[in-house]
């Protein structure tokens, strides 16, 4: 019992350098933006939130092409609130530290392991933000709403997370071993209850689980896009890691 306690406790600490490199990030652009006047905090969101309307308007010069394209990226480090962004950086590190140890980020891995590691975790957690932005952006082409916040790249690390951690007692660890089929029954029920957890969320009940927030500002696209992408290529960027 002692030694998986201790084995359990390895997983979530020391934090991996490139979970809090994404927190760390994620919370500075939350407090830069805080203090910004109601203006400036307009014009912060036009460039770098994510919006589909500006995809169907042609862009008049090469820097407004760059903050269309840019923003599939950028909208992951803004949020709307201090709510929004613990809820989120929480979720990160719950379900993002197994999987910078599956990576090789984090653990017993050597420097060149956790480098490479890290690297391909970014890339992962970056591309997932890139296609859940492009869902949500083609679910509402055309609509007047926003795009803000890391849940859709954090979905994909969710998904990721659970294909490893829900395997039956490895000896290698989180780092050993092949991940569970996409097609296990424990993963097709956690997409099953994860996707319909989100459908809730965006009904009338929803609103009162969220403490009273509108159910109508939940990005439900952006989340079960990156769940599916994440739980689809994480065997892909699983094969690109160190093992050690």
């Amino acid at each position: 019992m002692g030694y998986l306690s201790k084995a359990t406790l390895k997983i979530w600490w020391p934090v991996s350098s490139v979970i809090l490199l994404l927190i760390i990030v994620n919370v500075v652009a939350f407090a830069a933006s805080a203090f910004l006047p109601h203006a400036r905090y307009d014009q912060l969101l036009t460039q770098f939130a994510l919006s589909p309307g500006r995809l169907v308007n042609q862009a008049d010069s090469f820097q407004s092409e760059f903050s269309i394209l840019f923003s599939f990226v950028s909208h992951a480090f803004l949020h709307s609130d201090s709510f929004h962004l613990i809820v989120n950086m929480f979720w990160l590190y719950v379900f993002g530290q197994p999987l910078a140890v599956r990576f090789g980020a984090a653990g017993d891995s050597s420097a060149w392991a956790k480098t490479s590691g890290a690297i391909i975790y970014l890339a992962f957690y970056l591309s997932a933000a890139v296609f859940s932005g492009i869902a949500f952006a083609l679910v509402n082409l055309s609509q007047p709403v926003l795009l803000i916040g890391a849940s859709g790249a954090i979905s994909a690390v969710t998904a990721a997370a659970i294909r490893v951690t829900l395997r039956r007692y490895q000896p290698q660890g989180l780092s050993g071993g092949k991940s569970l089929s996409v097609f296990d029954w424990k993963i097709v029920l956690m997409t099953l209850l994860y996707i319909g957890s989100n459908v809730v969320l965006i009904t009338p009940f929803g609103g009162a689980l969220m403490f009273g927030r509108d159910p109508l500002q939940i990005a439900w696209e952006a989340h079960v896009a990156g769940f599916l992408y994440g739980l689809l290529m994480f065997s892909f960027f699983d094969r690109l890691t160190t093992r050690t």
